[in-house]
């Protein structure tokens, strides 16, 4: 009788901070998840039109862009319900509620906590519809 594995989920984290996004990586694979690193804008839209990650773990402040636009961008232009949680540094309730309204599915703040990161994402995954 055959199990019915679960493939790995596939997180695109988008984070210009290199120190940041590796300890994002290590976190996110020691759980189990596929993770593709994002330096910037241009590497993120590549990486989302080229492929089908299940979440992006997105921050705001970019060298070449705003989180927000690429948000807008995802959901308008690519028009894709894609699950979107923001972590970013901002702690400004405007930017979260932008980024409510723009269709993220949750905001963090840093410096983060890895385990709650974790949850976090698990959680979103979990109420994401299926693709």
């Amino acid at each position: 009788m055959t199990k019915n594995v679960k493939a790995p989920e596939r997180v695109l984290v988008v984070e210009d901070d290199s120190s940041i996004a590796e300890l994002l990586k290590i976190v996110l694979e020691r759980q189990g998840f596929i993770v593709q690193i994002a330096g910037n804008c241009e590497t993120a839209t590549k990486a989302l039109e080229d492929g089908s990650p299940d979440l992006v773990l997105l921050d705001l402040m970019l060298p070449d862009g705003h989180g927000l636009d690429l948000l807008r961008w995802l959901r308008d232009d690519m028009g894709s319900a894609l699950p979107v949680v923001v972590l970013t540094a901002f702690r400004q309730e405007e930017k979260a509620l932008r980024a409510f309204e723009l269709g993220a599915a949750d905001f963090i703040s840093k410096p983060f906590r890895p385990r709650e990161l974790v949850a976090r994402i698990q959680r979103v995954l979990t109420l994401a519809p299926a693709s």
